[in-house]
């Protein structure tokens, strides 16, 4: 069957459907009901011809085509999440926790009786080794090995003879560790997601405009990825309106004439035969005969 048949038996369906059951040979669209009409009749007409799945194939698209689960900035969101979930088992919290235990166990605080190692700064270096026996703010007596000038020790060693800079020691060295996680972290992230975002995106039903991937940045950019549902309905709604307007002439032509108007090329409109038994201008059948014998597809 030609696409002209099936077209003009769309038209004749359609047309029955609207009249209803009271259909008579007198009955008249108005020109507004056979506007709706062709524009039904050929909307139809495009969805039946219009093959998504072919549609699809001349744009290399795999079929089917789903919709994503997922927007851009999701897969985005999303392969962050997992990147960091793996850069955290690797680098995971209870390091800080280590932390905490070695900076009270390095800063702990000297006193008075305790058994300390002390190593002086100062050329020719020196061990002093032994029991202190005072603090002072000048030296360190330890043992029986002599004065240790604070002078000469390191920030912490002295600071273990301060309650407050003990503290202060303790808050900086945890600091350092958390710091320190936390870039192991982000390093790990950056190096982790590229991979993870692509894969996620690939999988969700986007494809890359341009796959050269020298620049990551660039080629995992929101504007490098295309929705490939997205792409397919863009291009069958363009489709559809061409197809549409190929149509609807002839749709309006055929629905003008079934109902007994006639084109009216000095006025620049359609207008109604006045009598059933009128000749139409195109020197066909009377109104009665066309309508009757078009709708029942004679």
């Amino acid at each position: 069957m030609s696409h002209h048949i099936v077209f003009k038996s769309f038209i004749r369906l359609m047309a029955v459907a609207a009249i209803g059951v009271c259909l008579h040979a007198d009955d008249v669209l108005t020109p507004e009901q056979i506007e709706t009409l062709a524009d039904r009749c050929v909307t139809a007409i495009v969805r039946q011809e219009l093959d998504l799945r072919e549609l699809a194939a001349d744009l290399n698209l795999d079929w089917p085509v789903m919709p994503p689960a997922y927007t851009f900035t999701d897969h985005s969101e999303r392969s962050t999440a997992q990147a960091m979930a793996a850069a955290k088992e690797k680098y995971p919290d209870s390091l800080v926790e280590e932390a905490k235990a070695e900076a009270e166990k390095r800063y702990s605080v000297l006193k008075v009786g305790d058994h300390a190692k002390l190593v002086s700064n100062r050329q020719p270096v020196r061990v002093y080794e032994g029991r202190i026996q005072a603090i002072t703010d000048q030296f360190i007596r330890i043992g029986l090995t002599g004065n240790v000038s604070v002078k000469d020790l390191d920030v912490d060693t002295l600071a273990r003879f301060s309650e407050e800079r003990s503290k202060e020691r303790k808050a900086w060295f945890v600091k350092q560790a958390t710091e320190r996680m936390e870039i192991n972290r982000q390093a790990m992230v950056e190096e982790l997601w590229p991979e993870i975002m692509e894969k996620s995106l690939l999988a969700d039903g986007y494809a890359p405009i341009n796959k050269e991937k020298k620049k990551l940045k660039v080629y995992l950019g929101q504007g490098n990825w295309l929705n490939k549902s997205a792409v397919l309905q863009e291009k069958a709604m363009a489709l559809k309106k061409e197809m549409y307007e190929d149509k609807i002439g002839d749709a309006r032509k055929n629905l003008y004439g079934s109902f007994g108007y006639e084109y009216d090329s000095m006025m620049g409109r359609w207008r109604l035969v006045n009598h059933v038994h009128d000749l139409p201008l195109n020197g066909g059948v009377t109104l009665e005969r066309s309508l009757w014998e078009k709708l029942k597809g004679h």
